[in-house]
């Protein structure tokens, strides 16, 4: 019996346990990161570049659909309206974008409008800054640069 009363407190005597020395005595100082911003790109062909490529990858991902069309038109009116409002880093932009094609979404779209504010940000920043996380759905900044040229953007 006492074996088994000491297999069950044993493992709770750890909970108890003071912390370790090495942890770090202070908080350390937040790292500050400057967000990406889109001032340099050309809005008007970023905005055709958006519209492109988001119809593309809905169409590549899901199946063609009329709806896609449209919500790469307002994903692009939509970045045009940020702009317009004079938001120029890509966190702000994706909120916006996210906001905006909440109000107005096909109900025949395989996607969400989050989903499709997201594929822009990625897009955002890999125009404006060359870097492309791994796991997104957006083309490489190259392929990038190369349909903006289509659009009439240069490098």
């Amino acid at each position: 019996m006492r074996t088994a009363a000491l297999l069950l407190v044993a493992p709770a005597v750890h909970a108890f346990v003071a912390p370790s020395t090495t942890a770090p005595a202070v908080r350390l100082a937040p790292v500050h990161i400057a967000p990406i911003t889109v001032a340099a790109l050309d809005d008007a062909v970023t905005a055709k570049v958006i519209s492109a490529e988001l119809q593309e990858m809905l169409d590549r991902e899901w199946i063609e659909q009329d709806c896609h069309v449209v919500i790469g038109q307002n994903a692009a009116d939509a970045y045009l309206g940020a702009r317009a409002k004079g938001l120029d880093d890509v966190g702000s932009i994706l909120q916006h974008v996210g906001e905006q094609m909440t109000t107005d979404f096909p109900v025949d779209a395989y996607v969400g409008p989050w989903d499709c504010a997201n594929f822009v940000s990625d897009t955002l920043v890999a125009l404006a800054s060359g870097e492309r996380c791994e796991c997104s759905s957006a083309p490489t900044a190259a392929e990038l640069e190369a349909r903006a040229a289509e659009f009439g953007g240069s490098s």
